[in-house]
C-alpha cells in the first residue's frame, strides 16, 4: 500500500432516517449522527440508505464540521436471484455521488418499490450483473452481512454468493454481523472481511466496527485498503452498549 498507513476505526455501513426503515427517531439529524459517530471513537463513515444517496449533503457538511468523522456516500441494493437474497452496499466517490448513484440506478431499472418504501425495493437480477454495474460506476461494492439468515433461517446462501462475488472479483470486501466470525474466515479469504454496525439508530452506533489500516481518510484511502486485501485489516470489534 503506497504511503504511510495508519490505524483507523472504520462503519461502512450506517443508516439513517432518509433511507425508510429507521428504527429511531426519524427527526434524527446528521448532526446528532456524527456526534454520536465521533463519541464511539470512529474515523471513517459510510452512510448507506436504502436505494438513495439523498442523505449526503447533510452528512458531507456535517463531515467539514470539526472535530468529525470523515463520512462517505453510499447506498444498500437488496438483490433477490433464483429466490436467494444478498445485500450490497455501494460507496460513492463523494465528488460525484449523485451521477454515479444515477448511473448504477439507470443500469439496475425498472423495479418497484412496496408500500413507498425504499428499504423495500429488491433487485430481481445476477447480483454479479448488479455488483459489476455498482463497480463500473466507479464505486466500491460490499457484500453486506453475509452470516445473517435470509431464507429459512440459514445464512449459507448468502455466504456462498459472497464468495462467487468474490471470485469474481466484483466485490471489494464482505461484512459480517459476528466479527469472530469475520476473523476465522478472513484466514480462507483474499477479500477484506470487515464488521459494520448497519446501525439504524443512534444507540445502535458503534455496536461493531473494524480497525483498518488507511493511508488517509478519504474514498481513494478506503479504495487502497480494500485492494490490499486482508492485510488491511487489524481487527473486527463487537462493543456491548447501554
Amino acid at each position: 500500500m503506497p504511503g504511510r498507513a495508519l490505524p483507523a476505526r472504520v462503519d461502512l455501513h450506517l443508516h439513517s432516517p432518509v433511507g425508510g426503515d429507521y428504527r429511531g427517531d426519524p427527526n434524527t439529524s446528521a448532526d446528532e449522527i456524527a456526534a454520536r459517530c465521533l463519541s464511539v471513537g470512529l474515523d471513517l463513515v459510510v452512510i448507506a440508505d436504502h436505494m438513495t444517496v439523498a442523505a449526503w449533503p447533510a452528512f458531507q457538511k456535517a463531515s467539514q464540521l470539526r472535530p468529525s468523522p470523515h463520512f462517505l456516500p453510499g447506498a444498500e441494493v437488496k438483490v433477490r436471484h433464483d429466490d436467494e437474497q444478498i445485500h450490497l452496499v455501494a460507496i460513492f466517490n463523494p465528488g460525484h455521488a449523485a451521477e454515479d448513484f444515477d448511473m448504477v440506478v439507470n443500469a439496475l431499472a425498472p423495479f418497484t418499490e412496496k408500500n413507498g418504501s425504499l428499504s423495500t425495493i429488491e433487485i430481481a437480477s445476477d447480483p454479479a450483473f448488479v455488483a459489476g454495474v455498482i463497480k463500473a460506476a466507479g464505486a466500491l461494492c460490499m457484500a453486506a452481512h453475509i452470516d445473517r439468515p435470509f431464507v429459512d433461517g440459514e445464512p449459507e446462501p448468502s455466504l456462498r454468493l459472497a464468495w462467487e462475488l468474490a471470485a469474481a472479483g466484483v466485490i471489494d470486501a464482505v461484512e459480517f454481523d459476528d466479527p469472530v466470525r469475520a476473523t476465522w474466515l478472513a484466514a480462507r479469504s483474499d477479500v477484506p472481511c470487515l464488521a459494520s454496525s448497519d446501525a439504524h439508530a443512534l444507540t445502535e452506533i458503534g455496536r461493531r466496527h473494524t480497525r483498518l489500516l488507511l493511508p488517509e481518510l478519504s474514498f481513494e484511502g478506503l479504495r487502497s485498503a480494500l485492494s490490499a486485501g486482508q492485510d488491511s485489516v487489524l481487527a473486527t470489534r463487537a462493543l456491548a452498549l447501554a
